[in-house]
């Protein structure tokens, strides 16, 4: 029997970059109204959730990768970066979990991120979905938030002292990421509301 999870898919990619965002954004309002660097006091709070996400999302993936019954390379091109997505997620929470540096995983994601730019890019060059420009806004956008979790999580490992020459350079890399991270948990919420009605109406 096939169970259409495309909607719960992407709804937990939505769910997953509001946790982000405000977890990175609690980190940088406390260290600009105090200029203290509480990175974990903001972070450990959300972890355990960040990490349950990562797990459902991983195995999300993993079922998609594995059990396909519809015609077409439809799994390659969602659960493929959905399953690094998954990966990467658990590596943050164990690293921050450990109070390990941040830019392994950082690094790892920026990897990831282009990977699914690549994917959003092919997909919509071969116009393999009926909605290519969603794809690539939406594998390009959290792409993006990948690349930019390199750089982000070496400000999260050495956050710069407030008089540093290159605080204007943090303070754009943050804003970056959080277009891009939001610009992906709208499109991945829209994608998830008309899928549902959709598929709720009629299963593929």
């Amino acid at each position: 029997m096939y169970i259409d999870d495309l909607a719960i898919s992407l709804f937990t990619l939505s769910i997953s970059g509001i946790l982000l965002l405000y977890m990175t954004g609690g980190v940088f309002l406390d260290y600009r109204r105090k200029g203290v660097k509480n990175v974990y006091d903001h972070i450990m709070p959300g972890v355990i959730p960040f990490m349950i996400l990562g797990s459902f999302i991983l195995v999300m993936a993993l079922f998609g990768e594995f059990v396909w019954p519809l015609p077409g390379s439809y799994n390659i091109l969602y659960y493929d970066p959905y399953a690094m997505l998954g990966l990467a997620m658990i590596a943050f929470s164990i690293s921050s979990l450990k109070r390990m540096k941040l830019n392994y995983v950082g690094l790892f994601s920026m990897l990831s991120g282009l990977i699914a730019i690549y994917y959003g890019f092919q997909a919509y060059a071969i116009r393999l979905s009926t909605a290519p420009l969603a794809v690539l806004g939406l594998l390009g956008s959290f792409g993006m938030v990948g690349v930019f979790s390199y750089p982000v999580t070496l400000l999260l490992d050495t956050l710069p002292g407030e008089k540093s020459k290159n605080q204007w350079f943090w303070n754009l890399t943050l804003v970056c990421f959080w277009i891009f991270l939001v610009i992906g948990v709208v499109l991945a919420a829209l994608l998830a509301t008309a899928a549902l009605h959709g598929h709720l109406i009629s299963t593929p």
